[in-house]
């Protein structure tokens, strides 16, 4: 296989779809198979992440009242390849580590909310596939159907295996990890790329129950090597009066250079559920190699999920604004491939007690 087929294979198929001039995979002993035979003239090409976490959180100052747990946060199982080189290609992915656990949940019965119940609801989604799609790759597109990330968060886009952090910033979680049901076409150029479906609106593994669809748009720039300027804009079309509608506006940007590397993205939104509540928040993160092995990382955020609270303290929702400060040392053992991650994390609220969150997280990606 040329070489230029190794590097779409590493980067379009593994889940990336846009390439950037600083994340050229790196090179191993050529003697090593990477690759099984499929079909007659295609590859397979296994993958793992496995990502163990210990997590403390303390509200406020109060030790009293701090948690603390081992968990495993990602244990994803990757099959991806070409079954005809260059035309036709497979991605599926698995994370065997959800949280099967459930919290009590409060739901209005009435569209006045006057009446109210709780029930037991599952925290993660019940079914453990992430990706699987199948693409048609050509010189202008790179056409995908299936189950696949939306494009909205560019740090979301890149995958767990190249975090900053050991978790995405709050505003990405709410607005940015969303996976759907749909249909895509993606291609990166020299200077620029671009993300572009229509998906079903209703989440991973989620049918669709009406005629309303969401379209995505997203656009990259890429001015310089280590350099982009992106841009999103996602919106529901249709019954625009449902709950589910959704529009999302982002910029985004990001530099590596050496050994400092810079991203920052800012997300408005617009949700309808029982009634339409806008949402803005943004992010930016910077790290700095210390060595070939050391990085020093910060970040700070904000997100705001309602801004009508600001002007109404009745709000029903519970939703509340807050600020987070983040700073953290990573070991890179072996590169992206195998690192470990020490983070501590600031949570402070507009209404709710603050919380200090310490994460140690060790990672293996390949």
């Amino acid at each position: 296989m040329s070489r230029s087929l190794a590097l779409i294979a590493a980067l379009v198929l593994a889940g990336r779809p846009f390439a950037r001039a600083d994340e050229a995979p790196k090179a191993i002993e050529e003697d090593l198979p990477r690759k099984l035979r499929a079909g007659t003239t295609g590859f397979f090409q296994p993958g793992v992440l496995l990502h163990a976490w210990f997590l403390s959180d303390t509200p406020g100052s109060d030790l009293d009242q701090s948690v603390s747990t081992f968990r495993v946060r990602r244990a994803t199982l990757y099959a991806s390849g070409e079954l005809v080189p260059r035309s036709f290609s497979y991605m599926v992915s698995m994370n065997m580590a959800r949280v099967y656990e459930f919290k009590s949940t409060t739901l209005h019965t009435t569209p006045d909310m006057a009446h109210q119940v709780t029930v037991q609801q599952p925290v993660s989604p019940v079914t453990p596939l992430l990706d699987a799609y199948a693409t048609w790759i050509t010189p202008y597109a790179d056409v995908s159907m299936g189950q696949m990330k939306t494009p909205v968060s560019w740090d979301w886009l890149q995958g767990a295996g190249r975090m900053l952090f050991a978790e995405r910033a709050p505003v990405t979680r709410v607005y940015g990890t969303q996976r759907d049901l749909g249909i895509r076409a993606a291609k990166a150029f020299s200077h620029f790329g671009y993300y572009a479906g229509i998906w079903n609106g209703n989440g991973a593994a989620n049918l669709d129950g009406n005629m309303s669809k969401d379209l995505g748009l997203r656009f990259e720039v890429y001015p310089f090597p280590g350099a982009l300027v992106g841009g999103v804009v996602m919106t529901t079309l249709g019954q625009r009066s449902q709950p589910g509608t959704k529009d999302r506006y982002e910029v985004d940007v990001r530099l590596a250079r050496g050994p400092f590397v810079f991203q920052a993205e800012g997300i408005r939104a617009h949700d309808v559920t029982l009634v339409g509540v806008d949402g803005h928040g943004f992010m930016a993160a910077g790290g700095f190699k210390l060595t070939s092995k050391l990085q020093l990382v910060g970040r700070v955020g904000w997100v705001d999920q309602d801004l009508s609270q600001d002007l109404d303290p009745t709000a029903l929702d519970g939703l509340d604004e807050l600020w987070h400060y983040d700073a953290g040392l990573t070991y890179f053992a072996q590169g992206d491939e195998v690192k470990f991650m020490l983070d501590y994390s600031r949570f402070q609220y507009q209404d709710k007690t603050p919380v200090n969150e310490v994460i140690f997280a060790a990672m293996l990606w390949f």
